[in-house]
């Protein structure tokens, strides 16, 4: 079972370093994350992105269910 400092040390940059390998087949199998606008939930990108509506930064949204 993964516990959140276990989940916390594979997803950091030294592990990554570390275990080139391991860390490229940890986040191949890791859950694709979207980001929201806030004022525009219907709005919805990638890490980085911008609102095209209002030009707000996206911010992580809650996983669909």
């Amino acid at each position: 079972m993964e516990t959140p400092v276990f989940r916390a040390i594979i997803r950091s940059e030294d592990f990554k370093n570390k275990y080139p390998a391991l860390g490229k087949i940890l986040e191949a199998n890791e859950p694709e994350k979207w980001y929201t606008c806030p004022m525009h939930p219907e709005i919805r990108g990638k890490f980085n992105d911008k609102c095209p509506q209002c030009g707000m930064p996206l911010t992580l949204s809650a996983p669909l269910l």
